[in-house]
Order: structure tokens, then sequence, then C-alpha cells
């Protein structure tokens, strides 16, 4: 019995080791004989400049092959050798291409082993394929006639593969004796792509046909265009223009079909591209539907005051361009309602159903400015710029998560983030950005000073932050992730329009921490100074023993590097280890606070290692003797501050997601003495909750790859102190059982393994 192993090697070199292998490997029946077969070339693809030149193949071969030319228009390739024999080099000339990127084969066929191999040449050309339509939707009289597209080609249509698709039945609604329906006899004149159509015969229905374009260039490589045509009825009426009012009246919480042929005219507000429209839904623990940002558009009405979501069918139906002035025709799509607040969203729109489209820029839109707190849910869909605003939390990126949970990392497991922004009357609200958001995190600093924000108003859950509907503890599915009325979706860093310097802004810092000056420990009482503003000290109140570097507490994780960041050559954001941008902490006298902390994305996921005491935090937070919580204390002065408004901000989270009894529930408390055991002397500010870290083993959708910032408003009556004390402590010792968010009986650990951590703290005035 005969053996024949067939393949096609790469190197002489490796075709000798995978022999030697085989014979090592396998024992052959007795009086068996082997023979290999070797044949291929050195290469599959060579890709060449337009100039003319030679080429020189190696061919690996251990038999007698014929060498033939294949799509070799214009014989502009020309081969030496048309038979070889064995090993050996195949000589190639080809010419000068004045033309378009082509192609030509070479075959190589072994016939006496019926083994074959083909060697692609594609030559660049000077001239670059030219083929894009200037619109892509167009309406039609609904008496036919011609129909002229604006289309720059610089290739022969007879190029051109030309095909049309109808919607529905309306191929049959074409006259008897047109086979191919009403769109037909399609020309290309004068830049122009010319055709004809017939008269629609429908008294009431409108009609829609899409033409479809492909051009296969030199390289077969396929590119195509998509001509959207809409027909007026017979009485050349393309439906009935209707107000969004009239549309919003139409939904219901089912979703409402529309039947009629009813449009809008609005403009676009969304940006596609950007990466940050829509809410990509996390479908499994470790799968995202990313395709909701692809077929998210926003669009507002011409005076601004109410605004769509708009769901397209499929990716390619979002054909939707920011500023462009739209109508679309509503009928067949869904009309749905969704309340408190009061928003809607518009399902099933095609391309097709754009019937007119004109690009447009910034200044096109309405001008609506605005102060947070005088946002509506009629706001919900338009494109606002809210005016007097910060960002407080003066360090990390759009998105400072653990990137090994994210697309950058290869997972799946996280969608978006959500910023915090304050404004100049006291008021806060989030700002939203997905993970699909390719300039989330690049390298650049996010802006300390104040100014105003744009963006489209939306409302979305985000369960990573809050899981909790009621004071009871219980978790309510379809509020569970609300962190307020309204966040906020840029489309684009120029939405950004704050300060760079923090000098230009509204506030004030009486005190602030973004990381621990170790070199300030009083290890007396294990707390250390602010990093901004004279006198503020931070501590906890465990008192049995110090635990890091003096401190009541230990140095802890972080994932404030403002990147780039990503560990896949091929993901979206590229391959990017190492600290080369920093944290965003710039000190005033201008150092880079730990630019170059080595222990800082190591592996392309964003993260600081605990040594870099960017965040510190305590594993002891129930003290059993006294039935309450440990707590932070931080201690500052307000003396000679005179403001309208005095705020807080805290940016927290959970350590070690995995493990039982972290504190859930916490609140905020105020002292002019710190008396730790005087209770009368601590008054209520707030509650909060506090969310866990991510486990890869189980990622709860309750938990958050990053810290959770937050923003109180503080009483006046703080004002003017020599000594103020805040204490966030826990409210009671319900606790997660680590594979929930709470469970009834669960308590916080008294062990010192209930690890919570804080990586921003500070206090701010208006000035």
């Amino acid at each position: 019995m005969k053996q024949f192993i067939k393949y096609r090697p790469i190197q002489l070199v490796t075709f000798l080791g995978v022999f030697m292998l085989s014979l090592s490997a396998c024992e052959l029946d007795n009086g068996d004989e082997a023979n290999f077969e070797e044949f291929g070339a050195d290469g599959k693809t060579y890709t060449l400049s337009s100039d003319a030149g030679d080429l020189a193949i190696k061919v690996y071969s251990n038999q007698n092959y014929n060498i033939a030319l294949e799509d070799n228009n214009g014989e502009w390739v020309a081969v030496a050798e048309r038979n070889l024999s064995g090993d050996g080099t195949l000589h190639v000339e080809y010419d000068f291409n004045d033309g378009f990127p082509r192609m030509a084969k070479i075959c190589l066929t072994a016939t006496s082993a019926n083994l074959s191999d083909t060697i692609y040449l594609k030559q660049k050309g000077v001239k670059t394929p030219t083929f894009k339509l200037a619109k892509p939707n167009m309406t039609v009289h609904g008496y036919g006639g011609e129909v002229r597209a604006e289309l720059d080609m610089n290739v022969d249509i007879k190029d051109l593969h030309i095909s049309v698709d109808y919607t529905s039945d309306e191929a049959a609604m074409a006259a008897p004796d047109k086979e191919d329906g009403w769109v037909r006899d399609i020309t290309y004149e004068n830049g122009f792509l010319v055709i004809q159509t017939d008269p629609n015969p429908d008294e009431r229905a409108v009609r829609t046909a899409t033409v479809n374009l492909v051009y296969i260039d030199g390289w077969e490589v396929e590119n195509k265009q998509q001509l959207f045509l809409m027909q007026a009825n017979a009485k050349d009426e393309l439906g009935v223009e209707v107000s969004f009012i009239d549309v919003r009246n139409l939904g219901d919480t089912d979703g409402m079909k529309v039947t009629d042929d009813i449009y809008i005219t609005g403009y676009v507000v969304s940006d596609r591209n950007s990466g940050n429209v829509g809410d990509n839904i996390q479908t499994t623990q470790n799968s995202i539907d990313y395709t909701i940002a692809q077929k998210t558009a926003y669009i507002e009405s011409l005076d601004g005051r109410y605004g769509f979501c708009i769901e397209t069918t499929t990716p390619d139906d979002n054909t939707f361009s920011r500023y462009s002035k739209v109508q679309i025709l509503l009928k067949g799509t869904k009309v749905t309602l969704q309340e408190d607040p009061e928003r809607y969203t518009i399902s099933g729109v095609t391309a097709s159903m754009v019937m007119s489209s004109t690009e447009g820029t910034a200044s096109d839109l309405p001008v609506k400015e605005k102060y947070m707190r005088d946002l509506t849910d009629e706001d919900i869909y338009t494109y606002v710029t809210l005016k007097d605003c910060e960002l407080p939390v003066r360090k990390g990126s759009l998105t400072p998560i653990n990137e090994g949970y994210t697309n950058a990392g290869g997972a799946h497991r996280c969608a978006k983030y959500a910023t915090l922004m304050r404004d100049i009357n006291g008021n806060s609200m989030y700002i939203y950005t997905n993970t699909t958001c390719l300039y989330r995190r690049d390298g650049t600093r996010l802006p300390y000073g104040s100014g105003n924000m744009s963006g489209v108003i939306v409302h979305e859950l985000f369960t990573r932050f809050e899981y909790l509907e009621a004071a009871n503890g219980l978790i309510d599915e379809e509020k569970a992730g609300d962190i307020g009325r309204y966040q906020i979706r840029h489309m684009s860093r120029s939405d950004f329009k704050m300060a760079d310097d923090f000098k230009n802004s509204f506030s004030g810092l009486i005190t602030e921490f973004r990381y621990i000056n170790t070199n300030g420990i009083i290890k007396e009482d294990g707390s250390f100074p602010s990093t901004y503003g004279d006198g503020g000290r931070f501590r906890h109140t465990y008192t049995k023993h110090q635990i890091g570097n003096g401190l009541r507490g230990n140095g802890s994780g972080d994932y404030t590097y403002l990147g780039p960041v990503g560990n896949s050559a091929t993901g979206p954001f590229g391959d990017n280890r190492g600290n080369v941008n920093g944290f965003g902490i710039i000190l005033e006298d201008g150092t880079d606070y730990q630019k170059n902390y080595q222990d800082t994305n190591t592996d392309g996921k964003g993260n600081t290692g605990g040594g870099a005491w960017l965040a510190w935090s305590n594993p002891y937070w129930w003290d059993e003797e006294n039935n309450r919580g440990y707590a932070w204390i931080v201690n500052f002065s307000t003396k000679n501050i005179a403001t309208n408004h005095l705020s807080m901000q805290l940016s927290v989270s959970n350590n070690a997601g995995n493990q039982v009894s972290k504190p859930r529930f916490w609140k905020a408390e105020w002292s002019l003495t710190g008396d730790m055991d005087n209770e009368a002397d601590w008054h209520y500010i707030t509650s909060y909750t506090v969310p866990d870290m991510v486990v890869w083993a189980n990622t709860l959708l309750s938990q958050c790859p990053g810290y959770k910032a937050i923003d109180v408003e503080l009483p006046l009556t703080l004002l003017g102190k020599d000594n103020v004390y805040i204490r966030l402590m826990p409210e009671n010792n319900k606790a997660s059982n680590g594979a929930s968010w709470i469970d009834k009986g669960a308590t916080i650990s008294v062990k010192g393994d209930a690890t919570s951590a804080m990586n921003y703290f500070a206090i701010r005035y208006n000035k």
C-alpha cells in the first residue's frame, strides 16, 4: 500500500523538518512506501508598485511543473519560464501601470501529481478608482420620469454590477409588461446616474426601491453604493408631514405600529463614528451587543424642542450624518413610549425610509443652552449645551476602568462608564462613555477648569454604579441602575468646552486628596495630609494597629492611567503597554505626579499597582464592640470661606468583589468635634452605596471595573469653622454574600477582610 502526503511548504527547511518528524512519529506497514510530494511557491501574494520592474519568486518542488498566466489583460506581466523542474526561481517582469490597480495570476501545475498553486500579483496604479454617490436618498415623482443622481465616478459604467431591490410587494405593483419593476434603463451621463421610472398607479401608497451599484476593482475587492428611491403616490404626494408631538402622541409602552404614509423632518444630532451613540447591551456575562451603537441615531425637531431615538433595522441602514437635515417616512416603523422619564424610540427604520438628507454644520442646529436644573423630559434625545460645568475628579480618563473587562483587553464584560460632572448651581449628573468610543482613553488629560458641556441628553440605567431601588434593600429589576433622571452622551471631544486650568473655574478647593502623600503620614493616628489645601487630613478610625506604611490602611490598585490602553494589535485600540502619559495629576508646581511609575498598564489594561498610593483601602469596617461601622474621617477648616455652595466629592469601590461581607450601605455625617464616641455630635448629610470591584470568575451586573464618583452638597452651616469633620461610614452592617448585590442575613465581616477603597476626596466651594 502506498501513502501520499501532499502539502505546500513555505521554506525548504520546513519541509525537511516535517519530513524527519513524520519518519520518527509514524510506523509504516511492512513493505509500505512513503512518497512525499513537495510543491509550492515561497509566497502567495506580491504587491507591486505602479512602476515597471521585475520579481524573482522562489518555487520549491521535487517534480516537473508548468507555468501559465491568467487575468493578464493587456499582457502587462511576462514570465521567462513556462516549464520548470525541481527547486527553482520564477522570473517575472511587469510593465508600468498608468491606470487603475490591477491583478494577474500565475498558475503552477504539476500534472503528474495533480497538484497546483496560484501566485497573485497585485499592482498599484497611478489612478485610484472613484465611486461615490453625492446623496444616498432621492424622491421620485408619482408620475415617474427621469431621476438624476450625482455620482462621482471615474470607472466605466459597464464595469458596474447594477441591480434593483423592491420593498415588500412593490415589484408586483409595476405594470404587467415591466418584469423588472418600475425602475429601469439606468445609464451614466456627465457625472450623473440617470434612471427612468414608471408612474405609480396607487393613489394612496408611496413605494420604495434600492438601486445597488457594485464595482469590483482590479484586486477583486467589492465596493458598493446604494441609492434609495422613494416614489410619491399617483397624486404625487409623498405622504403627510407630521410634527414630533404628533408622533409622540402615537407612541405607547407596547410600541405602536405606524400604518399611514407620514413623515417627520428633523436634524441629526448624533455621530455614529463617535462610538458613543446608544446603550450597548450586556447580553450575557461575557458578551455585549455592540450593534446597538451602530444602529442608533438621535434626531431632534427643527426647533430643538423634542427628540427621538432612532433604531435602524441593521447597522447598514444607519446612513445618518451628524448635523444633516432629514425627512424620514415612518410607515412600517414602531413608536415606543418609555416612562419616568418620558422618552420615545422609533424602531424599524431602514435606509430606504429616508426621503431626503441635506448635509449641514453645527451652526444649523438650534441653540439650546441650559443649566442642569432646567432640564426636562422634553430635552431627552436632543442636543443640549449644559452651562458652567466641571469634572470634579481631577485625575484619570473618561473611562478609568480595568480594561481587562472591556473590548480593549479582548473581553466583553463592561459596555460603558459614567463620569461625574457638576455645575455652578450645585447640581450634578453623569457623562456616559461607551467602551466603543475610540478617543475615550487616548492619553488626553481631562480639563481641570469649568465651562460648557454639550451632548445628547439620555436616560439610561447603569447597574454597575447602583443596583438598589428601595431603602429596604429590595431589588427592582426595572429600576436597578438608576443613577439620575438625566445623563449626557458626548459625540466628539469638541463637546467638552471646559477650561484646561483649574484657575479658570467657578469652584475653589478647601481640601483635596488625589493620592496618599506618604511623606506626611502621622503614625500616631495613621492620618495623611491633603494633596491640595492647607491643614486637611484623612484617617481611618480602626485603631488596633497600623497596616501599611504607617497608615491605618493600604495602598490600593487604581485605574486612572490616561492611556492609550489595549493588549491586542488587532483590537480596536491596538497593543499599548506601559506608562506613557501618567494619571492626569498635575500638581500646583507643574509636576506630573508619578508619570513614570513603572507598575502601570504593564498588560495594556490601564491598571496601576498599590505602591503608587493613588488609592487607599482598609479591610476593617465593623466595630462589633460598639455595634457601628468604622469610618474614614476627614478634617479641614472653612474659616474665612464665604460661598453659596459647599460640596463634597468622593470616588469609592469595594475591593475584591468575590469576598463576602463588604460594606454596601454608607452614610456621610458632619461634626464640629470629631468625637467618634459622641453620636449626638454627628449630623446626617446623605446615604450612598458602594459597588464591588469586578471578578472574572463571576462578573455580576452590579460589579464595576472602576471607582464610583459621587457628588454631595454640604450644608452652609459648616462655613466659617476652624474645624469641620466629615465621617464616611457603613450605615448598617448589611453586606453582599459575594454572589449577589445584597442578601438577607449577610453582614460585614469583623475579621479584617471587608476591604473598601477610595481614590479621590475633595471639599469644594463656589468662589
